[in-house]
């Protein structure tokens, strides 16, 4: 009996190590692994560098993408900013969250200290359009006392001990924690989205109840990367957003 060989390459995609499978005869059946890099590789050809997370330039009073740069956030401001983003944005589009951030920059909120000193209603008011706007500013007023007392210790501790703080935190799901942990804090923690498990359906005919099943299928089969893991989640949202319009 003769055995086909199987050939391996690797390459780069925007800096990151990315595996194919090659054979010399029938083709063989693809891994999760070499599937998810392939979809990887197509989505950024297909999309370009997302530049994720957007900050707020007070310049141009504008929230900007850093594409292909992945040393943001580089100050504890923005840091902060980021952790107040992930909370406008739940249940709301992008856009609603963009206006509220601009809204939050204008009047030199995107500060630990003045969100502290600020009374809820008061936030709630400058938030306001940005859906559920009141329970938001509690959990803005909540989630800044908790980075207070993180900020100094977290790059030492690990994934799992800050996901479990910011889940303490009233109005922090899954999601709000582990996009804070990937994008604010440079933790390597995918981020499940709605946009990731239709992601996971179309692609890999994948559906879990459980957010962390889902979590753990893409990091199971991906280098536990930072930048790959912000690139790639940003890729999907990309994704979502054409396939919704499409659809």
């Amino acid at each position: 009996m003769i055995t086909r060989s199987r050939r391996n390459t690797t390459g780069r995609v925007n800096g990151h190590a990315v595996c194919s499978q090659s054979a010399m005869s029938e083709p063989l059946a693809e891994t999760r692994t070499a599937k998810l890099n392939r979809m990887y590789s197509e989505l950024h050809g297909k999309f370009g560098a997302q530049g994720w997370w957007p900050l707020y330039n007070p310049l141009t009073k504008q929230l900007e993408y850093h594409s292909g740069d992945f040393s943001y956030p580089k100050t504890e401001q923005q840091i902060f900013e980021i952790i107040v983003g992930t909370v406008l944005a739940q249940r709301v589009t992008w856009k609603q969250a963009e206006v509220a951030l601009k809204r939050l920059a204008a009047a030199n909120l995107l500060d630990e200290a003045r969100v502290t000193n600020i009374s809820v209603n008061t936030l709630a008011e400058f938030i306001h359009g940005c859906g559920f706007y009141n329970q938001k500013a509690a959990t803005l007023k909540a989630v800044t006392e908790k980075w207070s007392t993180l900020k100094s210790r977290y790059k030492q501790m690990s994934v799992g001990e800050l996901r479990d703080e910011f889940l303490s935190v009233k109005g922090i799901g899954r999601e709000s924690a582990d996009c804070i942990l990937l994008y604010a804090l440079s933790k390597p923690i995918f981020i499940i989205d709605e946009y990731a498990r239709r992601f996971l359906k179309a692609e890999f005919d994948f559906e879990a109840k459980d957010y962390d099943a889902c979590r753990i299928f893409i990091e199971d089969n991906l280098e536990r990367s930072v930048p790959l893991f912000q690139e790639y989640h940003a890729l999907i949202v990309e994704w979502g957003k054409r396939n919704r319009l499409r659809g």
